[in-house]
């Protein structure tokens, strides 16, 4: 029985730690290439994973390299952890995370041909909330889920809560960030949940989520993955 158990904290722990994810693009136009972000400037692509010519997409955070990044180039683009996430808190400190810890945000995610771009990469659960991804003063969010990749430089587990506050003509709209989220030192998927979404003055802005999680992904078969084509 100890062994089973030890066996079963294992398994459980590999879960949590994996960052490895694969799935398929609809209709996909290219041949095989490469999936890069630039979370340290366009001199130095980062392969995360690649995409054959069926449009089958591996991702592998866990192998992503960057040991060949100068020191110095990659303190320019470190920031707090608590100013790299989607939303920025009013008071980060709630948070009760160390301003030692550093992280790095990817950003967009590219196809990667013969060192050109040749698309970019979005994933989310739902395609609605694609325009409001792209546009998220003049397009309308919906209750779905989009997901973004973050380096940070140590473990850390995140389970509090805070507030962002957004001022408006009409008045000020407080939104909630839950955060129940566990990173390891590295590239890590984060998922960002809608849950509430405020509705707004569509002449002043769009409608704004105001109860959001912030978490390792629930289920990786949810991701969609959408290609803009350049």
């Amino acid at each position: 029985m100890k062994h089973f158990l030890t066996l079963i904290v294992l398994l459980v722990s590999n879960t949590l730690i994996a960052q490895q994810y694969s799935g398929n693009i609809s209709g996909f136009k290219l041949d095989a290439l490469d999936v890069v972000a630039f979370p340290f400037g366009m001199e130095y692509p980062l392969k995360i994973g690649s995409i054959d010519k069926e449009g089958h997409v591996e991702i592998n955070l866990d192998a992503v390299d960057i040991t060949k990044i100068p020191d110095d180039l990659k303190s320019d683009y470190f920031g707090r952890l608590t100013e790299s996430f989607f939303s920025a808190c009013n008071n980060p400190d709630v948070l009760g995370i160390s301003n030692e810890i550093k992280a790095a945000k990817c950003g967009a995610l590219f196809l990667w041909n013969n060192k050109e771009q040749a698309g970019a990469l979005l994933l989310i659960s739902d395609e609605k909330l694609k325009p409001w991804l792209e546009d998220r003063y003049y397009k309308e969010p919906v209750n779905a889920s989009f997901f973004e990749i973050l380096y940070v430089d140590q473990d850390i587990n995140i389970d509090n809560t805070c507030k962002t506050t957004y001022n408006l003509e009409s008045g000020d709209v407080v939104a909630e960030n839950n955060f129940k989220i566990g990173l390891k030192k590295g590239f890590n998927m984060v998922q960002y949940k809608i849950d509430s979404i405020h509705k707004t003055n569509p002449e002043e802005t769009s409608s704004i989520p105001v109860k959001m999680h912030i978490l390792n992904p629930e289920d990786a078969t949810e991701i969609h993955w959408i290609v803009k084509y350049f």
